[in-house]
């Protein structure tokens, strides 16, 4: 007799960072995650490592729950994220682990001469433009491009549609 199972691969990524904004770096790099998956993912306890001049962590939020398609912000300043949490990244040979509860591994983003990474590193880092994933084939350099920071985008497309009348925004994902 033969048992086969399957095990729950968690489908959540770093979606985009910005790791050098222009001016100042306090309070203006982020992080976005993205659930790829089409269910939904409990994220409590969660980490988030980083390459700073230490390495750092930050641990999501316990009962974080991340529907298929969302996208969880991290920022350091309160109202530009859905977490504010003291994150310095480093403009040069930086990375950042995402670890799930557990501690495995879920998702590694390295840049220029990083010591982690998944594939290759990405090689590039330009002042004032954040890393956004256009695909998830394993390798950063690929994976990734430059372009300008708006912690909504989601793979490269985002619209922010002002709705007359109202004092909010809403994001539509195309």
């Amino acid at each position: 007799m033969i048992l086969l199972w399957t095990v729950p691969v968690e489908a959540v990524v770093v979606n985009q960072l910005l790791v050098n904004p222009e001016g100042n770096d306090a309070g203006n790099e982020f992080i976005v995650l993205y659930n790829e998956d089409s269910s939904e993912t409990n994220l409590s306890n969660w980490t988030v490592e980083m390459a700073s001049t230490t390495m750092k962590v930050v641990r999501l939020p316990e009962g974080l729950l991340l529907k298929p398609g969302a996208l969880y912000r991290i920022a350091e300043i309160e109202g530009k994220g859905d977490l504010k949490a003291g994150i310095t990244l480093r403009n040069n040979d930086g990375w950042i682990v995402l670890k799930d509860k557990e501690g495995k591994t879920q998702d590694t983003v390295g840049w220029e001469d990083s010591e982690k990474f998944e594939g290759e590193a990405i090689t590039k880092v330009e002042e004032g433009r954040a890393f956004l994933r256009i695909k998830d084939s394993g390798n950063n350099k690929e994976d990734f491009v430059l372009t300008e920071p708006t912690i909504y985008a989601v793979n490269g497309v985002s619209v922010i549609i002002e709705i007359e009348g109202s004092d909010e925004d809403t994001i539509a994902i195309l």
